[in-house]
């Protein structure tokens, strides 16, 4: 595993044989756990047969109404904020979103809590249609500046191929600026992403 993780955890496709082994335990080790207790409550149970089809009905049910509810708000985006335009493609199609089915965080376990605790200085930031970024600050006297982060998918693969170095790029190729409330602080139409702190 050592050996594994030292030669073999790169995030390129050649180079990532260590995560598909932790792959293959997550899914190996766990499947195996189930099929164990249910031969166990299979052999120790009466009529564990019924008890199973009972609760894989239930359960079928239970995901053919979920599936239903979540084709039908597939389309309203990010939790209904990031609706689509009647002039931007819209999904057509067949789809059965059963990544949905997952419990909240299941996706994202390694990265810890999603809730971040409250910050003293509340900032509220608009990007109006015309690309000029408002920004609103509660708290008085705060001065507050924008990270604009680089262009990043114009550039060639040698300057993504280590994710070290993408990193180190960004941070170097990232403008900070200070924002003033009585100037109009307008984006660029290439601008991919922004941080105000």
């Amino acid at each position: 595993m050592a050996g594994l993780y030292k030669y073999d955890h790169g995030e390129r496709f050649e180079q990532h044989g260590f995560y598909n082994l932790l792959v293959f335990l997550a899914i190996y080790i766990p499947l195996n756990l189930v099929l164990g207790v249910l031969y166990v409550l299979w052999r120790k149970v009466d009529r564990f047969p019924a008890y199973f089809a009972v609760a894989v009905l239930v359960g079928g049910i239970y995901v053919s109404v979920s599936l239903v509810h979540y084709r039908k708000i597939f389309d309203q985006g990010l939790r209904g904020s990031f609706d689509y335009s009647l002039d931007e493609c819209t999904w057509s199609g067949w789809n059965i979103p059963l990544v949905d089915l997952l419990p909240a965080g299941t996706q994202n376990f390694w990265a810890g809590s999603m809730h971040c605790k409250s910050e003293p200085q509340r900032i509220a930031a608009i990007i109006g249609e015309d690309g000029v970024l408002t920004v609103h600050c509660e708290t008085p006297g705060s001065n507050v500046l924008i990270d604009i982060l680089p262009e990043t998918r114009e550039w060639p693969l040698r300057d993504k191929d280590i994710w070290g170095t993408c990193n180190r790029m960004v941070i170097e190729r990232t403008q900070r600026l200070a924002y003033y409330k009585d100037l109009p602080f307008v984006l660029n139409d290439t601008t991919q992403a922004v941080v105000v702190r």
